[in-house]
């Protein structure tokens, strides 16, 4: 017989503050016995003493039976697990977990049960992480633990000098720590898929103590943040060997800053939002859900947990309330993704919270002005489809140039196919030379004598869209001069280099160790910024950057209200559609507002 589940009460009838949930009396077993328990129902504010578990649901078709008096039901693998590995041989235990303890089958009572998770995590005694059943690399890395926690300082760098100053030296020092073996376990811990899931964040920050176990084997919650933030603060991420190296400085900055009760911007739900993104959830919807209980924002304080919403009305709907309550378009930047959901029909001016965003945007990049002072007019539709802003049209690319990675690309196609392998120097080349061609001209000689003009100066500006990022920062003049050096080195290096040779020349070594240091400044100050961007010249003459997929027919236009100059692309005889952001110098501090030539428009953005 299926589980049948008693209605829980509301909180008008039960007396208590929240209402009721419910606990699984988890009975005694010896491992590897049938896994038998009971529901009970308590009034949240005077529940018994329990442990609440936070896990990944995991594979829905794997699934394992459970018994109750109220019959049986079927739950996925990994809770099974963690249930076998959390039963006492001999007494009985209250545990809390949501696939059991919620009726997922009714809607509302999930809804209301979402809306008090919070306080169920607060009120556990221990929260108990579990990821997943042992396997043969669990003594490594909770080894490899045991031994950064001893050994690794906690202040940055071993000389305990500032992060700045922190040496490859002291990287190489603090790797030996721990064998290969271990980094490499290590890094499949941090790979677990719990640390991508957007209730993780909630669960752990709210519980009074936290305990992470990997089969039998467990580690208390705050060793187990220190030592990943101490691994991410000493540079060491890369001994880790991370399939997805990018993905795993995101879990460890996570760990160290995020899944903590002071996480940033909880006054700001939206801000909470875009440090959340890269989260992960199987209902799209608890993208926003899961983050209502750690917020301070009164417009997340209003959102109450519906899922008798389709996904498209609750991102909509949120989208609306906090540009409203805001008087701001900051949505707008942030709408672009890699792959918006074409099942949720979302307007292209609200973000898609269930994809990463399409690139950087230059909100992350720098804070600029480009409708000055100007303040947003724009209203919504009734149906939530349409948005419509006042602004001024602009002008239209007339030549766009190549991504960086397109031109990687080609220089790993010749190298797959068997010509000459292609070193870093040549594609940073080829997209200087792109670069150079969107702005000059394909015909341009970029000669000693050009590269020291005012124009080629002004060039070299655009190329890093201006930023001076901190006080860490060479000088300004400084600054596009290992730039502008960096191309004629480039160009250098490959009339020096040999492809047959198995040691280059001595002239060859002396320039690249002079360009590899105008690199490091590239890599840290532009090409982290425009990666997926290009570079663009207008039919009005400014260049700049645009997201990748802008095209020589769409438009770029600043809207009243919005930091940046944005690309819109028409859709039918009235409407257009968001493309994404862009930076073009001398549009970025208002000056097309403050211009007579450009006129007043409204778009009506879908």
């Amino acid at each position: 017989m299926a589980h049948a589940y008693r209605p829980l009460q509301e909180s008008s009838a039960s007396g208590g503050d929240s209402g009721e949930f419910r606990l699984i009396e988890l009975r005694r077993g010896a491992s590897g016995e049938p896994i038998v328990c009971k529901l009970h129902h308590y009034p949240l504010d005077q529940a018994p003493q329990y442990d609440a578990i936070s896990y990944v649901w995991g594979d829905p078709t794997d699934t394992r039976e459970i018994s109750s008096p109220a019959g049986s039901k079927q739950i996925t693998n990994n809770l099974h697990s963690a249930l076998q590995q959390f039963r006492h041989p001999d007494r009985e235990r209250l545990l809390w977990a949501d696939a059991i303890c919620i009726n997922q089958a009714d809607i509302v009572e999930r809804g209301h049960q979402v809306a008090v998770m919070r306080k169920i995590y607060n009120g556990a005694s221990n929260v108990l992480i579990w990821l997943g059943g042992e396997t043969g690399t669990d003594e490594d890395a909770f080894g490899a633990i045991d031994i950064l926690n001893e050994k690794l300082p906690l202040e940055y760098g071993l000389l305990q000098e500032t992060r700045a100053n922190v040496s490859m030296a002291d990287i190489n020092a603090a790797g030996q720590f721990l064998s290969k073996p271990r980094w490499q376990a290590l890094g499949r811990l941090f790979e677990n898929p719990w640390f991508s899931r957007v209730w993780v964040i909630q669960e752990v920050a709210y519980g009074k103590d936290a305990m992470v176990f990997r089969g039998s084997r467990s580690v208390s919650w705050t060793i187990f943040r220190s030592v990943a933030s101490r691994i991410l603060g000493h540079h060491l991420s890369n001994w880790l060997e991370a399939s997805q190296p990018d993905a795993m400085v995101d879990t460890l900055r996570h760990i160290s800053t995020v899944m903590r009760r002071d996480i940033a911007f909880q006054n700001d739900f939206f801000k909470m939002l875009c440090l959340c993104r890269t989260f992960k959830s199987t209902d799209p919807r608890d993208k926003i859900y899961a983050l209502l209980g750690m917020s301070t924002d009164p417009v997340a304080r209003r959102i109450r947990p519906d899922y008798t919403k389709d996904i498209t009305s609750v991102f909509v709907e949120f989208t609306v309330a906090d540009m409203t309550a805001q008087t701001s378009l900051r949505h707008i930047i942030v709408a672009p993704s890699y792959a918006r959901s074409e099942s949720m029909d979302l307007p292209s001016w609200v973000p898609d919270w269930t994809q990463a965003p399409a690139a950087m945007n230059f909100d992350f990049i720098a804070t600029y002005r480009a409708s000055g002072d100007v303040p947003p007019r724009f209203s919504v539709s009734r149906d939530g489809r349409v948005l419509y802003v006042t602004g001024k049209h602009l002008s239209s690319p007339a030549k766009i140039g190549k991504t960086i990675s397109e031109i990687q690309a080609v220089n790993e196609h010749l190298n797959a196919t068997g010509q000459q392998r292609q070193p870093t120097f040549k594609w940073i080349y080829d997209w200087l030379t792109d670069c150079h061609g969107v702005a000059f001209g394909e015909n341009v000689n970029i000669s000693r004598d050009f590269c020291d003009t005012d124009e080629y100066t002004a060039f070299l500006k655009a190329l890093c869209c201006e930023l001076d990022y901190d006080v860490s920062t060479p000088p300004f003049d400084s600054y596009l001069r290992s730039i502008r050096y960096m191309y004629r080195h480039a160009k250098t290096l490959l009339g020096l280099y040999n492809p047959d040779a198995t040691l280059q020349s001595d002239s060859y070594y002396n320039v690249a160790s002079v360009f590899s240091q105008q690199v490091l400044v590239l890599q840290r100050d532009v090409l982290n910024s425009v990666l997926l961007k290009r570079f663009c010249r207008l039919a009005t003459g400014q260049i700049g950057w645009v997201s990748p997929d802008t095209r020589l027919t769409d438009t770029v236009s600043v809207l009243y209200g919005c930091r940046h100059p944005l690309v819109l692309r028409p859709v039918d005889e009235i409407h257009v559609k968001l493309v994404g952001d862009c930076y073009f110098q001398g549009l970025m501090d208002g000056q097309a507002l403050r211009s007579n030539s450009f006129s007043e428009t409204e778009f009506k953005i879908k």
